[in-house]
């Protein structure tokens, strides 16, 4: 018999995003307008609001969304379009058993409300 992949209506979407690989992310602030407001993250099947500046434990499919995440700015003098990044980000594998959404201190420790 073959063996089914499971998919998000045979398994819940935390209980999905709790198998993969574990990132620490930061998306830093920026004095840029719109740049110090939480970032909402979503691939269709998870969510998550990072608030910018803070280190959080999150799912590799958040990683995935943000290195996606590109928007064209265009030079005011030649009028070229390049692509950036809409989100900056620092990014870190985590192999640890703290749970997704969990903010982290600059040493890998969680931070206590």
């Amino acid at each position: 018999m073959a063996t089914k992949t499971p998919t998000v209506s045979d398994v819940s979407v935390v209980a999905l995003a709790r198998s993969m690989q574990k990132y620490i992310v930061e998306i830093p602030e920026s004095e840029l307008e719109g740049a110090v407001d939480p970032v909402y993250i979503s691939n269709g099947d998870y969510g998550a609001t990072l608030k910018r500046g803070k280190r959080v434990v999150v799912p590799e499919c958040v990683i995935s969304v943000l290195r996606n995440a590109i928007q064209g700015v265009m030079d005011p003098k030649t009028r070229i379009v390049r692509e950036v990044p809409s989100y900056p980000f620092n990014a870190e594998k985590y192999d640890g058993d703290m749970e997704i959404g969990t903010e982290v201190d600059r040493d890998g420790r969680p931070v206590l409300a």
